[in-house]
């Protein structure tokens, strides 16, 4: 028991979060309002986010013999890799990632990437403070903002 007790207390850590910051952001990830984790203690920053989060239901037609009711939930986002070309108060990027999701319903559950994108931005501020500001894409091109603090 005391195994787990320091295994949970070490998880919430402030260490445990070193580098590591939390960002809501317009088109991040591409085609959503998003939530992310952006890694900024290096050069290289990783970055995942959560941009859709889907459930739904359907019941059962009673009109026929088949039983047609069904549930499913799922959650999508992406992971990128982001590349400072300075650490500093004003930090040129570029970037590069894939969307990804998760989803399960009555007949099981399954996990995919895809859809990859490129961009580039200025990340202004730094670890407890930033801002942000970019264009992404992969077909097309979009502006991408946000605003991040410490976690």
């Amino acid at each position: 028991m005391k195994k787990f007790a320091f295994l949970f207390a070490s998880l919430f850590a402030s260490s445990a979060f070193a580098g590591w910051t939390s960002n809501l952001g317009y088109n991040n990830p591409p085609g959503a309002i998003g939530l992310n984790f952006l890694y900024l203690a290096t050069k290289w920053g990783f970055e995942a986010g959560i941009g859709r989060i889907h459930a739904g239901s359907t019941t059962d037609d009673t009109s026929t013999t088949q039983d047609e009711s069904s549930s499913s939930v799922g959650l999508t986002g992406d992971i990128n890799l982001k590349y400072f070309f300075s650490k500093g108060t004003f930090s040129p990027y570029l970037q590069g990632g894939v969307g990804a999701g998760i989803g399960a319903s009555g007949s099981g559950v399954g996990a995919g990437l895809g859809g990859g994108f490129l961009g580039a931005g200025l990340l202004i501020g730094n670890e407890g403070f930033h801002l942000y500001a970019g264009v992404v894409g992969s077909s097309s091109i979009a502006g991408q903002a946000g605003v991040g603090i410490k976690l």
